[in-house]
């Protein structure tokens, strides 16, 4: 719709009102007067109009809501409201005005008892709401420790009835986190990856990386506490997988590289714990054949955004998805109730060699020797601090740098046979 100046409003409503019979027909073409001038932001005029409206139509409840879009529009709160409520009183089926209302007395710090009774009477009119759920969060955060219990009493409520829920979810773990209960914040994270898997969306999985790297950072020293550390850990390392796959496929070139360093540096921290047949060893293996699997990804993001040449890019993937495809499978261990005899790292396994597979067929498709000859230019230390620079710049610092400090040599040039894809095919959709 094409934006009125004021004059082209001003000789609309001089047209209208000189064809009018009547004052009182005058008056009644206020409301559509009042919106003209309300869309050029002519607010004093509209006032005036839609008042001489109301002058003859005192009962009508969409008169008194856009009276209150126009005092809104003003900043004066106070007025907004008042026009909004009257509308309520005239039509109280208008539930979405009520969780408005609410909505503009909370925005507006409005401590007076009002904003309480107008967020509860929207939580009876939308049950199960996010939007009054927020307005309810909303007037206990500024209450100190009572309204702490009234919001954690509130939050776990909320979650009784929608488990699933992302946004309540990160809300608890937040509230743990700003009281220190960072125990109870972990073991929310793994209880809720029941309900929610921490690759359902970006800002969680965020969430459950920084609740696990606090709680890791506050138990650092305590040698009492070095099984969980452990286990911990190897969570925090398979978020992180999550967490750079779901940034390589949603974020630009920047985010998607600082995703990658940061994964790098995890599993740089970790491969000094790396010593022995436990957890933590096996998922550590598995993440390593993770990060070459998406470092190839990222090479291939880079080059369709025009930061590396296409070819160049292939070769260097292909040496990325070759150390990932034949980074061995993690020894089966049967889960209860788990599917068949496979257990997480294991389906993890399955998709990596699958997505590294059908990468590596796709690349070397219609090139003899392709693989071999991939292996024969990088799989050694110069192919190596190509591969660093290219993914991570020349800056960077390679002693503190996972990659940086790795083998590439000792690959192998046999590409991957169909028959054996299928099988992984087939195992990852287990996953």
């Amino acid at each position: 719709m094409l934006r009125r100046t004021k004059p082209e409003v001003e000789r609309y409503v001089a047209s209208v009102q000189a064809a009018a019979s009547s004052p009182r027909e005058r008056s009644l073409k206020g409301f559509l007067f009042a919106k003209l001038y309300f869309e050029i932001k002519e607010y004093e005029l509209a006032k005036r109009y839609i008042s001489t409206y109301l002058s003859v139509q005192e009962r009508d409840p969409k008169a008194h809501r856009f009276l209150g879009q126009i005092y809104e529009a003003q900043d004066n709160i106070e007025k907004a409201f008042g026009c909004y409520k009257r509308s309520v009183v005239l039509n109280p089926r208008q539930k979405d005005l009520v969780l408005k209302i609410a909505e503009l007395l909370c925005r507006n710090n409005i401590t007076d008892g009002r904003a309480k009774y107008w967020v509860e009477k929207a939580a009876r009119l939308f049950p199960g709401s996010p939007a009054a759920y927020r307005l309810k969060e909303q007037l206990l955060e500024h209450k100190g420790e009572d309204g702490w219990n009234q919001l954690f009493d509130m939050i776990q409520t909320e979650l009784y009835a929608r488990p699933d829920d992302t946004y309540l979810n990160i809300r608890l773990v937040a509230l743990y986190r700003s009281n220190n209960r960072l125990r109870d914040a972990v073991l929310h994270c793994q209880e809720a990856e029941k309900k929610i898997p921490v690759d359902s969306s970006l800002e969680w999985c965020s969430c459950v990386i920084k609740t696990f790297e606090e709680y890791l950072e506050s138990v650092r020293d305590l040698e009492s506490d070095k099984n969980n550390w452990r286990a911990i850990k190897k969570d925090h390392l398979l978020a992180y997988a999550s967490f750079v796959k779901m940034t390589l496929a949603s974020r630009d070139v920047r985010e998607s590289r600082e995703a990658l360093e940061s994964f790098d540096r995890v599993l740089h921290s970790v491969k000094p714990y790396v010593n022995g047949p436990d957890e933590l060893s096996r998922t550590f293996l598995e993440m390593k054949g993770h990060f070459y699997m998406h470092a190839g990804t990222f090479l291939l993001k880079m080059a369709q955004n025009s930061e590396a040449q296409w070819r160049d890019a292939c070769e260097l993937a292909a040496l990325c998805y070759l150390k990932s495809f034949y980074v061995p499978k993690p020894k089966s261990k049967l889960i209860k109730g788990g599917p068949a005899g496979q257990d997480m790292l294991e389906m993890l396994a399955c998709d990596r060699k699958s997505q590294s597979g059908h990468m590596l067929l796709n690349l070397s498709h219609g090139k003899e020797d392709f693989l071999k000859e991939i292996v024969e230019s990088f799989a050694n230390k110069s192919g190596l601090f190509t591969l660093f620079e290219s993914l991570f710049g020349s800056g960077a610092s390679r002693e503190r740098s996972f990659l940086g400090t790795d083998d590439v040599g000792n690959v192998s040039t046999q590409a991957p046979v169909q028959g054996e894809l299928s099988k992984y095919d087939i195992g990852k959709r287990c996953y």
